[in-house]
């Protein structure tokens, strides 16, 4: 090859690597993109929808320049599981809500009040600042320190619409997905969900029309009804300034309505002096409270006090053993079970008593049916426990969900007794209804021991003194019943909180009645 010939294939060599990279430009813009991913396309549907809904609340600009806001709320509740009657309708109970919130300088005040049937008052006000908070006990005019270890604010974020949807917008957009349109209420929906960063689904349904947060769901385990739908609604809004707010909130579980209330002043960036978020003068400062022990008193010959959060009666007879209690909270009722078991080998729990149907008393039940243990209660209870074996758990699997069992029971007449002996140990079970807390009520007497065993009719502070609020109308009752009987009643032990003497209740009924 002559000079001139490489020359030319020189020439043509930088033409062709010039040209290379166009024609693999122009391959590679007719080739097509690759498919979105599901997750992408059901992100992006639901990034929509959630902009749209925060647009018609009053848009990201006026929510972040909204600062802090107050809200007060007035209404009732529904003592769903928690009334006078097992069966609805439920008792209605006024409840009355506080809100201060302030995301970005992480200040909360909680404010409420909830009574329930029988003369108990509960909620109070929560302070959270700086990292620390307490909460406030006006009736017993005592101040708690509250561990902020495992605070999140969604639980009072979520009650005002404007900041749940900011905080899905802010602190979570990479879990939205979108689910698809649902009718409700005789309108469409866009329906999308998202996880707050406590680990929990919330599913969001937006008015295809108008785009608002018509309402919310999260799935729960239910002690009465096992995997649940709670579903809060905002059946309309107003506009306070550049923000549109609820003009009111309806919450039902399992379908069963539990509140209903107005928002009836929504005020924004109002900067409340330091003052309110000062503790109370004249108050009791109480320690941090422990973690309660978890034990087992003896009271007498075969009769043990489990105790923990949540007491249970455990009583060893010749051939069985029976338990008082099948609590939800405290060390748990299978760990009570097997307690136990361990402690009287050979001998079988046969028996579960259940003062009263109220879900923190009767919530273990599952763990003694799928046992075989037989149920001791008052007729009227009946087909409620039934409700609640029959009930589809696979939220918070246990072994009624794994080996389901149909519950066999024991009664209780109204107004009576049930007396269990094997000659050395004796316990009646005695229904001392009706009472300011619920229809049907029962207590176990030991006469030997001369003890009773109740639930709710007396519950002393973990510091075993009568406050302010521990005498009320349910125990007022119970001494008037006590004190029209022939039993010899010494001791009074708890399923909440410490035992007491009859000498130290009556005194302390005495003393509030006086005080009246």
């Amino acid at each position: 090859m002559n000079r001139t010939s490489r020359a030319t294939l020189s020439v043509l060599m930088v033409f062709t690597l010039q040209c290379l990279p166009s024609l693999a430009q122009r391959r590679a813009a007719k080739r097509p993109a690759p498919p979105k991913s599901v997750s992408e396309r059901s992100y992006e549907r639901a990034r929509r929808v959630l902009d749209a809904g925060v647009a018609a609340l009053g848009g990201v600009e006026a929510m972040r320049e909204s600062g802090d806001v107050w809200v007060d709320v007035k209404g009732y509740s529904y003592a769903r599981n928690q009334s006078v009657r097992v069966n609805a309708p439920y008792d209605a109970m006024t409840r009355d809500e506080t809100l201060y919130i302030d995301v970005r300088n992480r200040r909360y005040i909680v404010e409420t009040r909830d009574p329930l049937p029988g003369g108990f008052v509960f909620g109070g006000k929560q302070v959270i600042s700086g990292g620390q908070g307490f909460f406030v006990n006006p009736r017993d005019r005592t101040i708690n320190p509250l561990n902020l270890q495992n605070f999140n604010n969604i639980g009072i974020v979520r009650r005002v619409p404007h900041l749940f949807l900011l905080a899905a917008f802010e602190n979570a957009p990479s879990t939205l997905r979108w689910l698809g349109e649902e009718v409700y209420d005789g309108r469409r929906h866009n329906v999308l969900t998202f996880a707050s960063s406590n680990g929990i689904a919330w599913t969001l349904f937006f008015d295809a029309r108008t785009n608002l947060l018509t309402k919310y769901e999260q799935m729960v385990s239910d002690s009465l009804s096992g995997d649940s739908v709670q579903e809060t609604v905002f059946p309309g809004y107003r506009m306070v300034g550049k923000i549109k707010v609820p003009t009111a909130r309806l919450t039902r579980r399992a379908g069963e309505l539990i509140e209903d209330v107005k928002y009836t002043n929504v005020r924004f960036n109002t900067r409340p002096p330091e003052s309110a978020f000062a503790k109370p003068e004249g108050f009791e400062e109480l320690p941090q409270p422990s973690p309660p022990a978890i034990k087992e008193t003896k009271l007498g010959e075969g009769v043990y006090l489990f105790e923990s959060a949540a007491n249970a009666l455990v009583v060893e007879f010749k051939d069985y053993v029976l338990i008082v209690e099948p609590y939800v909270g405290g060390r748990g009722p299978k760990p009570t079970i097997n307690k136990a078991r361990e402690m009287f080998p050979g001998k079988p729990v046969r028996y579960v008593v259940i003062t009263h149907h109220h879900d923190d008393h009767s919530g273990g039940l599952r763990s003694y049916i799928a046992e075989g243990v037989s149920i001791v209660t008052t007729p009227a209870n009946q087909g409620y426990f039934e409700r609640m074996a029959a009930g589809t758990f696979t939220i918070a699997p246990d072994d009624q969900a794994r080996a389901p069992r149909k519950p066999t029971f024991e009664f209780v007449p109204g107004g009576g007794k049930r007396v269990f002996t094997d000659g050395v140990q004796t316990i009646e079970v005695i229904d001392i209804g009706p009472s300011p807390h619920v229809t049907e009520m029962l207590v176990v007497y030991l006469p030997k021991e001369k003890l009773v065993f109740q639930g709710d009719l007396v519950n002393l502070p973990a510091s075993g003194k009568y406050a302010a609020t521990t005498v009320n109308e349910t125990t007022v009752h119970f001494v008037e019943w006590l004190n029209r009987t022939s039993l010899d009643v010494r001791r009074i032990a708890a399923v909440h909180g410490p035992s007491t003497t009859l000498e130290e209740l009556r005194a302390a009924v005495a003393k509030s009645k006086a005080a009246k």
